[in-house]
């Protein structure tokens, strides 16, 4: 089956038994990741665990619950984006996770989208479910390279990512800006570009990582 099937079959089939990814150590099964599909009550969970944490996002947005559902519904027919819902071997959702912008000629993906959305977590999980979706994005979809942006500051999500063999392979600026509805955005602007408004500029780290190179 084709990179791109594999993404559209998984979608449609989101809740059945075959379209989840294993999270698995050696001592035993942590978790699935499940891929998302458009429904009311995901994307409630999705709105809310997006509005604990819109500020590590680069458009701070606090979306309601229809809001999430109409992306939603757009999504399922896009074949070059795939959202996970991380998943406790208890059935309990305490998270997601996404690979988006797939080329498959070129086989890159960008990582992302990444929520801890509970805070009463097994130690490590989200480590865990970037290093099934990394290893399944090189094994099922032949991914070469897998890269992200992220907030220099987000200490937390770099050494997360570190693990798993990521390098800072850029330092990019961005700047704070607002659109005409009022959203905050963060936009790559060239280095140089600072003027005595600090506060409006932010590094951001890109971080690659090639097949070869994955540690864990």
């Amino acid at each position: 089956m084709k990179p791109p099937d594999i993404v559209k079959k998984l979608k449609s089939k989101g809740q059945s038994p075959q379209s989840l990814i294993t999270i698995e150590t050696f001592e035993g099964i942590k978790g699935y990741l499940r891929p998302v599909q458009a429904n009311r009550k995901i994307a409630a969970q999705m709105a809310k665990w997006r509005t604990g944490n819109f500020d590590a996002f680069f458009t701070w947005i606090k979306p309601i619950e229809n809001d999430l559902f109409q992306w939603l519904k757009r999504y399922e027919d896009i074949d070059n984006d795939i959202v996970f819902i991380i998943e406790l071997p208890t059935g309990v959702s305490i998270g997601q996770i996404a690979l988006y912008s797939i080329d498959f000629y070129q086989k890159a993906a960008e990582i992302g989208r990444i929520i801890k959305g509970e805070k009463e977590c097994p130690e490590g999980i989200m480590t865990l479910a970037a290093e099934a979706l990394v290893r399944w994005g090189f094994g099922c979809l032949k991914l070469e390279k897998i890269f992200l942006e992220v907030f220099a500051d987000n200490e937390r999500a770099i050494s997360l990512y570190k693990k798993l063999g990521f390098h800072v392979s850029d330092m990019l600026l961005f700047r704070r800006t607002r659109t005409p509805q009022g959203l905050v955005q963060w936009v790559r602007v060239k280095k140089g570009r600072e003027t005595s408004y600090k506060h409006q500029y932010r590094e951001v780290c890109e971080m690659t990582l090639q097949r070869k190179d994955l540690r864990v």
